[in-house]
C-alpha cells in the first residue's frame, strides 16, 4: 500500500507527457466546441431568416390560409435549410469521430514512444466506433447504479426522520455530495476501462483482443487498478471542490465557466491516462 501511495504522489510531478496530452486533448475539444457553437448560431441565424420572425402558431396560420403557389417559397427554403442543416451536422459528427480518433492515437503512441501510421490510424476508427456499444452499456449499468444508490439514500434518511425535518440543509448537501461520489466513481471506473483498452490497442492493434485483454487486466490487477480508482475518485472529488469558488464566481459567465470546466476535465484525464499507463508499466516489471 505504502509503495502505490508513493506511486500515487509521484504521479502529480508534472512532466512532458502531462503537458503533451493535455494540450493534445485540449486543441482538440476546443475544435469540437467552438465547431458546435459556429454550427448552433448558423442554425439559429439561418432558421430566422427562413422563418422571418414568425412563431410556430403563425407558420401553422400561413399553412392553413395558403394555396400551393404561395406556398412554394417558403417550401422550397426551408427545404434548402432542412437539406442543408443535416448535411452539415453529419459532416462534423464524421468530423469529430475522426480528428477525436486521431488525437487518442497521437496520445497513446507519444506514450509508448511508437511512431503512428496512416493505416494503424484508420484502425483506430474502428476501435472508437467499436467502443460505442460497451459505453451503451455501461451507461444502462450507470442509470442501475444510481437508481440504486438513491434507494439506499433514502432508506438511510427515512431512518432519522426527525433529523431530517430540522437540519433539511445539511442533509441535502449530504445528498448532493454522495450523489456526486458515486456518479463520479462510476465514470472513473468506466474512463478506467476505456483507458485500458486503448492502452492494449496501441500494443497490439486488434479490436476483439484489446477489449478482451483491457476486461483482463482489470480483473487480474485488480488490487492495484481497484486502488488507482478510490485515488482518482478523491482527487478528482477534491479538484471539484477546489474549483468550486471560482466556479460560483463565473456563474453569470457562462463562456467563462464552460472554459474552466473544459480545462479542468481535460487536465483530470491527461492526469488520470498517465497514472493509469504508470501503473501498468510497474506492474509489468
Amino acid at each position: 500500500m505504502n509503495k502505490h501511495c508513493k506511486h500515487y504522489l509521484d504521479s502529480f510531478k508534472l512532466t512532458k507527457d502531462h503537458l503533451y496530452t493535455f494540450l493534445t486533448d485540449l486543441i482538440v475539444f476546443s475544435l469540437i466546441l467552438l465547431s458546435f457553437s459556429w454550427l448552433s448560431a448558423t442554425l439559429q441565424r439561418k432558421s430566422a431568416e427562413v422563418l422571418q420572425g414568425k412563431s410556430a402558431e403563425e407558420i401553422q396560420t400561413l399553412l392553413a390560409s395558403s394555396n400551393p403557389e404561395q406556398l412554394l417559397p417558403f417550401l422550397t427554403q426551408l427545404k434548402s435549410f432542412l437539406i442543408w442543416s443535416i448535411v452539415i451536422a453529419v459532416a462534423l459528427i464524421i468530423g469529430y469521430f475522426l480528428l477525436f480518433s486521431l488525437s487518442q492515437a497521437v496520445i497513446w503512441y507519444h506514450l509508448l514512444k511508437k511512431k503512428l501510421t496512416h493505416k494503424i490510424y484508420w484502425r483506430w476508427n474502428l476501435l472508437d466506433l467499436f467502443l460505442i456499444v460497451p459505453v451503451l452499456v455501461f451507461g444502462f449499468f450507470y442509470l442501475i447504479i444510481r437508481l440504486l444508490s438513491a434507494l439506499l439514500i433514502n432508506l438511510v434518511f427515512s431512518l432519522v426522520p426527525k433529523f431530517n425535518l430540522l437540519h433539511p440543509v445539511f442533509m441535502q448537501n449530504v445528498r448532493l455530495f454522495y450523489n456526486g461520489t458515486v456518479n463520479f466513481f462510476c465514470t472513473v471506473i468506466i474512463l478506467v476501462i476505456l483507458l485500458l483498452i486503448c492502452h492494449q490497442f496501441a500494443l497490439k492493434y486488434k479490436v476483439w483482443e484489446a477489449v478482451g485483454k483491457g476486461f483482463s487486466l482489470l480483473k487480474q490487477k485488480w488490487k492495484s487498478l481497484g486502488r488507482l480508482i478510490l485515488f482518482s475518485t478523491a482527487t478528482g472529488l477534491i479538484l471539484m471542490l477546489i474549483t468550486l469558488p471560482i466556479k460560483k464566481a463565473l456563474l453569470y459567465s457562462p463562456l467563462a465557466l464552460n472554459l474552466v470546466n473544459l480545462v479542468v476535465v481535460i487536465a483530470f484525464l491527461a492526469w488520470l491516462r498517465i497514472y493509469l499507463f504508470k501503473t501498468l508499466a510497474e506492474e509489468q516489471k
